[in-house]
């Protein structure tokens, strides 16, 4: 059913050309603004296989169109608009590192490549549909970070799905529970991981579109820079789930919440993300509550994040190697209950209390260097209350958060 449709609308977009648009680009424009389609008629050929295409058509008894015949012989333009770059394109050239759950390309051009140029930038690709933060992809990205170092490479993260990162894989999650000392394992994991990227002597951009939850906002946050597509939803929801960020997640929001708004707003305006579980409805939101910096960009036309992520690496490349980062300084106001609106019973109680006391220690001078054990041990002691667990075997069973 599926082919009978595909071929048929195919090969009609293929019959437009030149009379309705001598551009294919243009066409492939339209029906994405216009219908809201991924890839646009001439990109789905493209990704299919014009032989391939053409193979299928004439097993099907369907005639091959002027356009398919000789697509040579029509003045059309196949090249990109200046300011794009296509992942399809990047991949016609064999992959660095091909892993399970992602893959490693370089976005140089052949020419940077010959010419060993000194600003390599490579892009790492997460291949799942939506991208759970599991074992398995904290190894793979592990061993990307450090391939990247060794070649002295910039790195862009990127997806192209709907999702960049769903957040740590809540099924492994669970099962690590009832494993003596595997969640204390798991989370210092991905802490090391989240810092070692930090700490990069190469720059790291996030190109981020689409949802980035939990453990894949985390992971954002501690990349050099953000390139994000404005309709990108970004958010720390482990609240929903029973227990807070882990992963350098309340450490990171603190330190820009304290930029934008100021060292004694840091706390109320972390907390308040937090309890909320609040997931911004755009980029521009995300810049607005501190989540993004002012520095980090912001792209409008999806088409242009990968191409506006390559140039904000190479902006870092040309600004001394990285400059070294600023430490944040503590907060000047400490918070009590009294201050907020908490919650007054159940374990949803608990939890804010817990999330409070946390993220008041970053009222002492030391704060940010302490914060990873701090985020772990208040993680450990909020997983050994039954109803953490019970939230997230509810929202695994049930797809929602359960209020308890």
């Amino acid at each position: 059913y599926a082919w009978r449709v595909l071929s048929q609308m195919l090969r009609y977009a293929t019959q437009l050309v030149p009379d309705v648009a001598e551009d294919t680009n243009a066409v492939d424009s339209a029906m994405k603004l216009g219908y809201n389609w991924r890839f646009g008629p001439f990109e789905l050929i493209q990704r299919i296989g014009m032989p391939d295409f053409c193979q299928r058509l004439q097993a099907s008894n369907l005639t091959l169109t002027p356009f398919l015949l000789a697509p040579e012989d029509y003045d059309v333009s196949t090249s990109q608009p200046e300011g794009i770059l296509r992942l399809e394109e990047v991949k016609q050239n064999p992959a660095i590192k091909q892993f399970s759950r992602c893959c490693l390309w370089s976005l140089d051009s052949d020419s940077a490549i010959e010419n060993k140029s000194q600003d390599k930038v490579w892009c790492l690709e997460l291949t799942d549909k939506v991208n759970p933060l599991s074992s398995t992809l904290l190894s793979e990205l592990e061993q990307a970070l450090q391939l990247v170092i060794e070649n002295n490479a910039a790195l862009v993260i990127y997806s192209e799905g709907p999702v960049f990162v769903a957040g740590a894989d809540l099924k492994e999650f669970l099962t690590l529970t009832e494993q003596d000392g595997a969640i204390d394992a798991f989370i210092r994991r991905g802490q090391v991981l989240f810092h070692a990227i930090e700490s990069a002597p190469v720059p790291v951009v996030a190109a981020v579109a689409g949802k980035a939850l939990g453990g894949g906002l985390e992971l954002i946050l501690h990349c050099h820079a953000v390139q994000a597509y404005a309709e990108s939803n970004l958010g720390l929801v482990e609240n929903l789930v029973g227990i807070i960020p882990g992963w350098g997640g309340c450490k990171q929001l603190l330190a820009r919440t304290a930029e934008a708004f100021g060292p004694d707003q840091a706390i109320k305006q972390t907390f308040d993300l937090i309890q909320g579980a609040k997931v911004t409805a755009s980029a521009l939101e995300a810049q607005q509550l501190g989540i993004l910096k002012v520095t980090d960009g912001i792209t409008m036309n999806r088409d242009r994040l990968l191409f506006d992520a390559k140039q904000k690496a190479q902006i870092l490349w040309a600004e001394s190697r990285q400059s070294e980062r600023q430490r944040p300084s503590s907060s000047k106001q400490i918070l009590t209950p009294q201050n907020l609106n908490l919650t007054d019973a159940g374990y949803q109680a608990e939890l804010e209390k817990a999330l409070l006391d946390l993220l008041n220690q970053a009222s002492n001078p030391d704060w940010y260097d302490r914060f990873y054990d701090l985020e772990r041990e208040c993680n450990l002691s909020l997983i050994d209350i039954p109803e953490a667990k019970s939230r997230i075997e509810h929202f695994l069973a049930k797809g929602k958060p359960l209020r308890n």
